[in-house]
């Protein structure tokens, strides 16, 4: 999870999610189905706006998570997210 800041100035979270190699629910079900699981175990702000699916995380070559590369993946690929009721997770 990283924070981007919009057009304005604000600062919203943006999460990223490798999905499980079964996973066969089309990533807005899925998206929703994080946020509804989030939401329901998280305080209202600590919720990521926006989710991206990745193949995988990228490291540095020290193996830190890259940050840059996830934020500048973010900017790209963001999706404003979509609510589902559905109780299963892949």
């Amino acid at each position: 999870v990283i924070a981007l800041a919009n057009l304005q100035g604000h600062k919203s979270l943006h999460a990223f999610y490798v999905p499980a190699q079964n996973c066969l629910e089309p990533p807005t079900i899925l998206q929703g189905k994080l946020r509804t699981y989030l939401t329901e175990r998280l305080p209202f702000y600590m919720v990521p706006l926006t989710f991206s699916v990745i193949d995988k995380f990228i490291f540095t070559p020290s193996g830190k998570l890259d940050r840059k590369a996830l934020t500048s993946m973010a900017k790209q690929n963001a999706e404003p997210m979509i609510k589902n009721s559905a109780d299963s997770y892949c």
